[in-house]
């Protein structure tokens, strides 16, 4: 991917999906109790900006990989489809991966301060990282079609 798309990939993805899931959680703590507060929006914002772009990292580094390695062995068309098949499921993975390695290093600590594993945390886990997967992946997956067009390598490139 050419340097300027890939940081307006890296910039537009994690903050704007940060945004998403700022109001989301918002909303799904709102909604429920009747309420409209937005004590934590901030926080809720910066941590999510932090998470996602600390945690995206090597995902960004082997999507770059992936397009220097085969954008020209191919007809752009072909390769941009295979390129968004592998975004899907290289996204889904490494997210499912960042969110284990942070559900792995909270339960211990939750487990000693007494709280007991049940299948409806379990159910509340699954529900937080869909929430994840709904503000990321998609959005990345919009950015990257959009830009399709703009990156596409010119014969001087070649």
């Amino acid at each position: 991917m050419p340097a300027q798309y890939a940081l307006a990939y890296y910039l537009g993805s994690t903050i704007l999906g940060s945004v998403i899931l700022s109001v989301l959680v918002i909303l799904l703590i709102n909604i429920p109790n009747g309420t409209f507060y937005l004590d934590g929006a901030g926080f809720v914002f910066l941590i999510s900006c932090g998470i996602a772009m600390i945690g995206s990292l090597p995902f960004h580094a082997w999507l770059n990989w992936v397009w220097y390695k085969k954008a020209s062995s191919q007809p752009y068309e072909d390769f941009f489809q295979s390129f968004l098949r592998k975004y899907w499921v290289g996204s889904s993975l490494c997210l499912l991966f960042v969110y284990c390695a942070f559900f792995l290093e909270v339960v211990p600590t939750w487990t000693h301060l007494g709280g007991a594993l049940s299948g409806r945390l379990l159910l509340i886990a699954l529900g937080y990282y869909l929430l994840f997967w709904i503000s990321y992946v998609p959005l990345g997956w919009w950015i990257i079609k959009r830009l399709k067009g703009a990156m596409q390598p010119s014969e001087t490139d070649v």
